[in-house]
């Protein structure tokens, strides 16, 4: 049987391991406990591993907080940030909103105020307006309520017509001939 010798830098090691070990049970990222310890990530998640610990995607405390951060930040203070004043700038998304809501579109929204379309849409879902598909469906409506349009002849039979009308044949007679 083999003795394992038990040096001091193994039994550091064991005990950090199992330090590592309880953080990460205990709900810690791998990411905190390796800046904690000054050692790279994936000494962590290596050691872990090697403990039989699966590993599972955690967000990290610094994380969390640009997260919690970027969730705080309004359009508002984004907007006194670049100079705009607060109240400026909510009359302004008002006008894009109502301008939407009166059948504009996002790209022609974004034309008038000189405005990114990807921006014009942003403002507008963060202010809670509900979007239309994308698409002309204005259009397709209008085509959709419009009376059909009159059959038309084929070409050949129009130009008899316009031969016919030419050598100072009456309409009525034209048309009895075509038809």
């Amino acid at each position: 049987m083999d003795v394992i010798q038990i040096t001091p830098g193994r039994l550091r090691r064991a005990q950090r391991a199992l330090r590592w070990a309880e953080a990460y049970r205990a709900g810690e990222s791998v990411t905190d406990i390796a800046a904690r310890d000054d050692v790279h990530a994936d000494v962590v998640r290596w050691t872990l591993k090697r403990l039989g610990i699966e590993i599972e995607y955690r967000l990290s405390e610094a994380a969390k907080e640009r997260r919690r951060q970027m969730a705080r930040r309004t359009f508002d203070t984004s907007a006194q940030r670049i100079g705009l004043r607060a109240e400026r700038v909510r009359r302004r998304n008002q006008q894009w909103a109502e301008e939407y809501a009166a059948g504009a579109s996002l790209q022609r929204i974004s034309e008038r105020h000189g405005v990114s379309y990807q921006r014009v849409q942003q403002v507008l879902r963060a202010g809670g307006v509900e979007m239309r598909p994308r698409g002309r469906p204005a259009i397709a409506k209008a085509a959709a309520t419009r009376e059909p349009r009159r059959p038309t002849c084929p070409p050949h039979m129009r130009r008899l017509y316009n031969k016919l009308r030419a050598a100072g044949i009456s309409r009525e007679a034209a048309l009895a001939e075509v038809l």
